[in-house]
């Protein structure tokens, strides 16, 4: 797949994207639709690998180096709440959060993590879109942002129940992408 085509495959995807989006497909056919991201558009990508995410304090850390939080992050819901509101150390005019297989993500957790996960994506995309986000606390943002979370899952991968029923309740449309020819 050439880069154009990768560069027209995002596009298309960013348009399905309200704020969620799981693609099903080979974790490296999601990758080289990623990158390289559309720098003319100042578009910033951050990848955390879910696979790494078994527990919330796991994911604290990848969400962290991903997304180069400073060095007060907390490790905490709060404190992720927090950092992913604010971003001002990344700035861009449009974000993509992507999170590789979302069905290992907190898997050893009760479920009520992975529900917080995705009601705290949900309130960013949306603080970001209607310029809420935290630029300077107590002062919203006068530009708004795309803020657009990509979920990512094998297309053999097992749906929990749980998951399942996050991903109805949230109405995320679902694309299956064929694997994609290799970028040399």
């Amino acid at each position: 797949m050439s880069y154009l085509t990768n560069m027209q495959k995002q596009a298309e995807i960013q348009e399905q994207t309200k704020p969620f989006v799981l693609l099903k497909c080979r974790e490296r056919d999601l990758d080289n639709i990623l990158y390289p991201p559309r720098v003319e558009d100042n578009l910033r990508i951050r990848t955390i690998r879910g696979k790494r995410c078994t527990t919330p304090e796991r994911f604290f850390q990848e969400a962290a180096a991903a997304f180069q939080f400073p060095y007060y992050f907390g490790e905490n819901w709060s404190a992720f709440d927090e950092c992913i509101n604010d971003l001002s150390w990344v700035q861009a005019n449009d974000y993509i959060f992507a999170l590789t297989d979302l069905d290992k993500v907190l898997v050893k957790e009760d479920p009520k993590e992975l529900e917080t996960l995705f009601y705290l994506l949900d309130c960013a995309a949306t603080s970001w879109s209607t310029g809420q986000n935290q630029w300077i606390p107590g002062t919203p943002n006068q530009e708004k942002n795309s803020f657009s979370i990509w979920l990512h899952m094998e297309q053999d991968a097992k749906v929990s129940d749980h998951l399942q029923s996050i991903i109805q309740n949230k109405n995320i449309p679902i694309i299956s992408i064929d694997p994609l020819d290799d970028v040399a």
